[in-house]
């Protein structure tokens, strides 16, 4: 991987959700639905390679139907995985093996040192095993930190990386905010007035 540059994990589209995990965000490509706008965005190879270009450095080869389909098989069995982590169910064996079958592939390459116009594409194989070590660590290391958003009315998953471990939202513009507001007034209409 390039000098520096890890997976970024960005929703984009002007949201404020933020999945907190690389693997995440590849789940909200049309695996989690839940009522986002675009619904499927990974329609065909083009539309995996741009994602992976804009979500995996260094630059990733152009995708093939293969690729995709291996793609739509690791993002089902992150689905998954997070949902079950999630909802504090048993984690289902099958969706572990097939996030363990891409983490296990070899060839990624080490650190480049080449300057940027010489840096060879990665094959797209690579970049998806980059994101099943990214759901690796993650759901290794996030048993309680893989959450539903608190909020009664959104069923968004998230991985919860803050210090202190007490994020409840999916987000704090959206879910959060409206939560505080709706217990703002609760308190204020349960207030005698003086």
């Amino acid at each position: 991987m390039a000098r520096g540059r890890k997976p970024q994990s960005s929703w984009g589209s002007g949201l404020a959700f933020r999945p907190g995990a690389i693997c995440l965000d590849f789940g909200y490509t049309g695996g989690f639905g839940a009522g986002l706008p675009g619904g499927e965005r990974l329609r065909g190879p083009e539309d995996l390679t741009q994602w992976l270009r804009q979500h995996i450095p260094p630059t990733v080869a152009a995708a093939t139907e293969q690729d995709l389909a291996h793609a739509l098989e690791l993002r089902g069995g992150i689905v998954e995985v997070a949902r079950a982590l999630a909802r504090g169910h048993e984690l289902p064996e099958d969706a572990l093996v097939r996030i363990d079958a891409l983490t296990a592939r070899s060839g990624i390459p080490g650190r480049i040192d080449a300057p940027a116009a010489v840096v060879p594409a990665w094959p797209v194989e690579c970049a998806l095993a980059t994101i099943a070590g990214n759901a690796a660590a993650t759901f290794s290391a996030g048993f309680s930190r893989v959450r539903v958003c608190a909020a009664e009315d959104c069923d968004l998953i998230f991985y919860d990386g803050s210090a202190a471990g007490a994020r409840r939202w999916c987000s704090m513009r959206q879910c959060g905010n409206r939560a505080k507001v709706r217990a703002h007034r609760a308190r204020t209409a349960t207030s005698p007035v003086t």
